[in-house]
């Protein structure tokens, strides 16, 4: 199935707060390097559902 890129961007978005919020992700003592170990989830979980 292809998604569209907003339902791609929102299922995304949604993947990624719970992934936060279940504590999966994470976290550390800069918020820079918390910012980047989100965005590499995020990006990682696009690459995955957009393969062929």
């Amino acid at each position: 199935m292809k998604l569209n890129y907003p339902d791609l961007v929102s299922l995304a978005r949604s993947v990624t707060e719970l992934e936060i919020q279940g504590n999966l992700i994470a976290k550390y003592e800069k918020a820079e390097d918390t910012a980047k170990e989100i965005a590499t989830f995020y990006n990682a979980f696009v690459d995955e559902v957009t393969k062929e």
